[in-house]
């Protein structure tokens, strides 16, 4: 007979441990029947219930425990379901109530970071995610949290110093390893031989984590058969990387192949809903959201030839999956600027201006295939407005890049150019200003560089994307971020007829905006440092004509080259996934890659 005592929680606690929740669920209920006011129990039968997918009755259970004996556990269990579900701003309140009734429970810290980060307030996030690590300073999911928050506010360097000296102190993470190599991208003089250490080191780790990689699959090995290519993201949704997929779903050739969708977020909008609409070509759709397991038998179910990571390091990636080599060639692409550092995945997508022959090789590794003229093909927003004409009779700079890309080195060149062209105003925008901390941390930085707040205009998220997108009307001069380029940002602000100044970098993060420029014809506003790039920004300032020329001419640029030649791009994807295919059928040792030849267009 089963009782109310400890000893049945502590053996559904034990199962639920070791992933057998419907047991545990079976022990718990017969407790709850007995003894229908213990909040132990009821907490237990509520995690049993939302590892069964059961969420409504969990989210019941939840709640009847925190009613009963409200602690940091039930509470936060509570405001999770409660999130899940929806019903964000109570999950928040269970959590504020939560930090209150027992203000030492990391985990409800940490929860409630996470829901600020989703709610885009990221100093208040911050906060919670430092309150968390200081509570559990061994443990490594606050300490990433927290990392991530740095970076989100523009401090990666001290991201990337907590997690080394973290290391330095002994194993961290996985995670924490992959916020590391994320941080580096960010990071001002970052030598791009330590961001590939990094890279490599994570990738051993995860090796070492999830084991040998599988090498034989049951693919029929036909170079000349329809291929099945599976694209594997978390950001099907409202997007920037859905810019540059929708030309792959409209134009590869489905003659030759078979095209998946994985979406690992399950998190779907409208864009979703775009997506998953009539195509010219049908694409077969799969949703296995965040269970690894699911992805891997969707994956393994589809028979799938050529497996693409759309994430890289991107929050909510599937780096573990890949690791575990789900495909005979796997490839990543597009959603992040740097190398995974996986021996598992096979190929990179880049071109021959973002990752030059020959130095570029060493700091991936995966095999470098140049896409060229260009890695990504864009698509311009239906929607967006037309340029419009300059409107006034000062200079006005804007970057629209995310907050995070903003370093104290970039904000010391924006303030000298704004002293140096008079009346001259500067306009960011992006989520993060959204903040009135951050917008206040801005202003402090440049008032300590001479620059008034009156020069400056700080934005946050605009109502719409055409709302976004028509700002750019008040911009005469876009400036790229460094190190780390904007990629979308660079691109909207060409389609809307404003030049942008980019720097040439050392590696992919900072020299996607040399291969975009290059698609406008805009090679000479390539710098080659900070202080050359003031001096180009002062002089097309001053050229009001090429800004009206340029303002009346950039779309047209655009449409008219390979930047947005969708069927031209997709050929040459397809070639490159063709020759990949091909050289896996001839070598099936790592995917093929020793063999593989570049197509050239």
């Amino acid at each position: 007979m089963v009782g109310g005592g400890s000893d049945n929680l502590s053996r559904a606690a034990e199962l639920l441990a070791h992933g057998r929740p419907a047991q545990a669920e079976a022990i718990l209920r017969r407790v709850v029947q007995r003894r229908p006011t213990d909040a132990a129990a009821l907490t237990l039968l509520a995690q049993a219930l939302a590892a069964r997918g059961e969420k409504t009755q969990a989210e019941y259970h939840a709640r009847r425990a925190a009613d009963l004996a409200p602690s940091g556990g039930s509470l936060t269990l509570l405001a999770t379901l409660q999130y899940a579900s929806g019903k964000h701003a109570e999950s928040e309140a269970a959590l504020r109530r939560a930090v209150e009734v027992e203000p030492r429970y990391w985990q409800a810290w940490y929860t409630l970071g996470d829901a600020l980060t989703l709610r885009n307030e990221p100093s208040a996030a911050l906060d919670a995610n430092r309150r968390a690590m200081e509570l559990a300073p061994d443990r490594p999911e606050p300490r990433g949290h927290y990392a991530a928050s740095l970076i989100a506010v523009g401090r990666a360097r001290e991201a990337a110093n907590l997690i080394e000296s973290a290391a330095a102190r002994g194993p961290v993470g996985h995670d924490e390893q992959s916020m590391l190599c994320t941080a580096l991208n960010y990071c001002e003089h970052a030598d791009p031989a330590r961001t590939f250490a990094a890279h490599a080191a994570f990738g051993r780790a995860l090796r070492a984590r999830v084991g040998p990689a599988r090498e034989t699959f049951p693919n029929d090995p036909d170079p000349e058969r329809t291929v099945r290519v599976g694209l594997v993201s978390p950001d099907l949704r409202a997007h920037s990387v859905v810019c540059f997929l929708e030309p792959i779903l409209d134009h590869l050739d489905r003659g030759r192949f078979h095209l998946h969708l994985y979406d690992t977020a399950d998190q779907p909008d409208h864009v979703t809903a775009r997506l998953r609409g009539p195509r010219p070509a049908p694409v077969t759709w799969r949703t296995p959201g965040r269970d690894p397991a699911a992805l891997d038998r969707a994956v393994r179910d589809d028979r799938i030839d050529v497996l693409v990571d759309l994430a890289g390091h991107s929050q909510g990636n599937s780096l573990p999956s890949f690791a575990r080599r789900l495909a005979p060639v796997q490839v990543t692409a597009l959603g992040y600027p740097n190398t995974t550092g996986l021996d598992s995945i096979d190929y990179r997508l880049v071109d021959a201006r973002t990752d030059p022959r020959g130095g570029s090789d060493a700091l991936a590794t995966e095999r470098l295939v140049r896409l060229d003229p260009h890695f990504a093909c864009y698509r311009p927003p239906a929607d967006a407005p037309e340029p419009a004409p300059r409107a006034h009779d000062h200079t006005t700079f804007g970057s629209f890049n995310h907050l995070a890309k903003i370093t104290p080195e970039l904000i010391a060149s924006w303030a000298d150019l704004l002293r140096s062209v008079p009346r001259s105003r500067l306009v960011l925008k992006n989520t993060g200003l959204g903040d009135a901390t951050l917008r206040q941390r801005l202003r402090d930085q440049f008032a300590a560089l001479a620059v008034t707040p009156d020069r400056l205009d700080l934005r946050g998220q605009a109502a719409a994307p055409r709302d976004h997108l028509a700002m750019y009307h008040e911009i005469d001069v876009a400036l790229d971020t460094f190190p780390y380029h904007g990629t979308i940002t660079t691109c909207e602000a060409l389609w809307m007829g404003v030049p942008v100044i980019t720097i040439a970098g050392a590696a992919h993060a900072g020299r996607v905006g040399t291969t975009l420029l290059h698609a406008a014809g805009l090679d000479d506003l390539i710098a080659p440092d900070l202080s050359a790039a003031s001096h180009l920004a002062r002089a097309l300032a001053a050229d009001t004509r090429r800004l009206d020329h340029l303002r009346a001419t950039l779309r047209a640029r655009l449409c008219a080259g390979a930047l947005c030649d969708e069927a031209a791009y997709a050929r040459r994807l397809g070639a490159a996934f063709r020759a990949m295919w091909t050289a896996r059928c001839a070598s099936p040792g790592r995917g093929g890659r020793d063999a593989y030849i570049d197509p050239r267009p």
